[in-house]
């Protein structure tokens, strides 16, 4: 099933691209997170805030995390993407907070992550869906991640 099958709609009647599928690909990396970081991961508010996930170890909010899915092992390309818009969001709630944020992508054969203070924003571009679906912001400005630069969950000094 491609991308631009996977339409839904949210209360409103807007097009939401999300399927059973992705859910359940969302709640197993959540649950492989929790048990690799030996923290609790929250939602913030609700599917279409600027930051997916809070994690609270020790009754305290210890890291804000991003989450992505992707269809593909890990080494079919070099780069994963990361919407610009999310890494200022993930950057000034690592700033304001001093917690870290962190970028968790779910390969087909891996989990794979990096905190964005160490993401190099320099490698910016236009990205995001092949056309426009729901509005113009489809297409919008992202951040190319080596993914040779992200750490494998479950990995060494995690």
């Amino acid at each position: 099933m491609s991308y631009y099958d996977r339409a839904g709609t949210v209360v409103d009647g807007r097009p939401a691209f999300a399927n059973a599928e992705d859910k359940a690909n969302e709640e197993a990396t959540r649950q492989a997170i929790e048990a690799a970081w030996g923290a609790e991961l929250k939602r913030y508010g609700g599917h279409f805030d600027a930051i997916d996930w809070y994690a609270v170890k020790g009754g305290k909010i210890a890291a804000h995390v991003e989450v992505k899915a992707r269809s593909h092992d890990a080494s079919k390309y070099p780069t994963v993407f990361l919407n610009f818009r999310k890494w200022h969001s993930l950057l000034m709630a690592w700033q304001y907070t001093g917690k870290p944020s962190l970028f968790v992508v779910r390969f087909q054969d891996s989990i794979r992550w990096i905190d964005v203070s160490r993401v190099d924003a320099r490698r910016i571009r236009m990205g995001g869906c092949s056309r426009i679906v729901k509005a113009k912001s489809d297409i919008e400005p992202v951040i190319e991640i080596p993914i040779a630069e992200m750490k494998v969950l479950g990995g060494p000094k995690q």
